[in-house]
């Protein structure tokens, strides 16, 4: 099971990396479309759909899985030390559950979308026309990676930093 769980943790690590790629040149153009529109009056067309439609939702769907790792989601913690730990245990496990049908309904939903982007070659309808479906398959990509990390921390067999 270790190789499992180590293998995961590097798809983890490497999609996480896709996100920090897409951070930084989402920051790159937002950056430049500001300054040209501001200084120059010559913005960089598409920045906004691009930025939408692309890059936020490769940064989510490739970071999720990771981020669910380190233990980084928000969490409202205020009342857990009045509760027995028993019974956290027992409402983590279950909402590790509830969450993992969720983004398995989210997986095949993303995936229907994204099959369908490819069939009817959907583009984006702004100023820049580009394919729609590389960025739709990052929702199943992101959701796959969640479910098998919760599986992996519903059965036990790794430690998130909770």
């Amino acid at each position: 099971m270790g190789t499992i769980v180590r293998f995961c943790e590097k798809i983890d690590t490497f999609c996480f990396t896709i996100g920090m790629v897409c951070t930084v040149i989402m920051m790159l153009l937002v950056s430049t479309d500001v300054i040209g529109r501001s200084f120059f009056n010559y913005p960089i067309y598409g920045t906004f759909e691009i930025t939408q439609d692309f890059l936020i939702t490769a940064l989510f769907f490739t970071s999720i899985s990771y981020a669910y790792r380190e233990g980084a989601h928000i969490r409202v913690t205020m009342f857990i030390r009045f509760i027995p730990a028993g019974l956290v245990r027992l409402a983590y496990k279950f909402l590790e559950i509830a969450t993992f049908f969720f983004f398995f309904i989210m997986g095949l939903s993303g995936w229907k979308l994204f099959t369908h982007a490819l069939e009817v070659n959907d583009f984006s309808p702004g100023v820049l026309q580009y394919p729609l479906a590389p960025s739709y398959f990052f929702i199943p990509l992101g959701a796959t990676l969640i479910c098998i990390r919760l599986l992996l921390s519903i059965f036990n067999l790794s430690k998130n930093k909770i």
